[in-house]
């Protein structure tokens, strides 16, 4: 069954979908490539689209481009008096309401998307747990008894749902038609922090944006090229722990550089850190870049020492591209890679565990190359083309069953 083939929620209208992402730390990030994806192609059906995205300063460039596309854009907002530490203690406390903030502050925020009256509603979270952050979203939806659908992109396995909260969320997440994960290991732990069986989560993929069969070339040159493709933000990302790493004293006489490419809130810090550790003549910030590719034909090895994931698309597209990479073993990353095959996973989210994973690595460095080709052969066999296209097939189901 195509999306074409799907009945329209009335006779003779296209169906009207609803697109909220609730990303608000960034500009944009790998999180929002499958709703945007999805978004994209529902457009190029004539199907209406409205999108939800935080106003921040202005809408991004891919939401510019879908709006450009006939999408409509209702950028959602937080109160004026609330500022982005108590957003994020609402967040690390289970989204328990602060005092002098109630909930009817909050209920403005989507007022526009829902008035644009979908017929089915997509809600991508970057984390499980974002809508702890977003009360207004969670009680719209319970009024309007829509369809929707959540897409949690990252789970933080050291989170703790409050147990006020708890049956909240296990209530938001259980009226979804399905929950798409980026990976098993995310829904076993999502499971394991709310004690609920969760039966209509499933691992949904997203777009990885390149396409390369075969590996590429080996890069050549003696020094081995390091790449660290990530957001710099290291709380989520662990620079830090991989520059810990790489300041040991075996490291100094090796013939190695790292490259970051990535723009984030701790370059300022990553950057006096380097200093720091007296590895800064080893390190290049490069910044954010749009073509995956070219840094691949100059780079050896991936490093992403992350201390939470979903499934990252670093690391899927240095597979394509023909690279072995040392990774923490979070989120999907072993669901992924294999030890000693296509790359090496560091046991836990220490400075220590990713110092022995970048040992490992750097004694089989004449394997490399083999391993890269292993990473494109693995990666292509186990990677969804098309995520985009499954996704709005579930959602035109959705929209058919819509109260609307």
């Amino acid at each position: 069954m195509t999306a074409r083939s799907i009945a329209s929620p009335t006779p003779g209208r296209v169906p009207r979908l609803a697109f909220i992402s609730t990303m608000e730390g960034a500009a944009w990030g790998g999180s929002e490539s499958l709703w945007s994806a999805t978004a994209q192609e529902a457009l190029g059906q004539g199907m209406e689209v409205a999108i939800s995205t935080f106003a921040s300063k202005g809408p991004a460039r891919r939401v510019q481009e879908l709006v450009g596309a006939g999408a409509k854009w209702f950028p959602w907002t937080v109160p004026a008096r609330e500022s982005f530490l108590k957003r994020m203690t609402r967040r690390i406390v289970g989204g328990i309401p602060i005092a002098g903030d109630p909930l009817t502050l909050r209920l403005s925020s989507f007022k526009q998307i829902f008035g644009f009256r979908p017929d089915a509603v997509c809600i991508s979270q970057g984390g499980t747990y974002d809508i702890l952050g977003h009360e207004a979203l969670r009680v719209r939806l319970e009024q309007s008894r829509l369809p929707y659908l959540v897409l949690c992109r990252g789970n933080d396995d050291h989170f703790s749902v409050w147990p006020e909260r708890r049956a909240q969320t296990i209530r938001f997440l259980e009226g979804a038609a399905q929950i798409g994960f980026a990976s098993e290991t995310n829904i076993a732990s999502a499971r394991r922090q709310l004690a609920s069986p969760l039966r209509n989560a499933t691992v949904i993929q997203s777009p990885i944006g390149i396409q390369t069969a075969p590996a590429l070339p080996w890069p050549s040159g003696t020094v081995a090229q390091f790449a660290t493709v990530a957001r710099l933000h290291a709380g989520n990302k662990g620079h830090d722990l991989l520059f810990q790493a790489l300041a040991a004293p075996q490291w100094r006489t090796r013939d190695w550089h790292l490259t970051l490419y990535g723009d984030g809130p701790d370059r300022a810090w990553l950057e006096d850190l380097a200093r720091f550790l007296e590895i800064a003549d080893r390190i290049t910030f490069a910044g954010h870049v749009d073509e995956i590719v070219p840094l691949w034909q100059k780079s050896h090895l991936l490093l992403l020492p992350s201390r939470t994931e979903g499934t990252p698309q670093a690391l899927i597209q240095a597979m394509l591209c023909g690279r072995p990479a040392v990774v923490t073993d979070v989120g999907g990353c072993r669901e992924w890679l294999s030890e000693a095959e296509t790359g090496f996973i560091a046991a836990g989210t220490t400075a220590p565990l990713i110092s022995d994973a970048l040992e490992r690595a750097w004694q089989a460095r004449d394997c490399w190359e083999k391993m890269g080709r292993a990473a494109n052969q693995a990666s292509i066999a186990k990677l969804d083309p098309a995520p985009q296209s499954r996704l709005l097939e579930k959602l035109c189901c959705l929209a058919v069953q819509s109260p609307a």
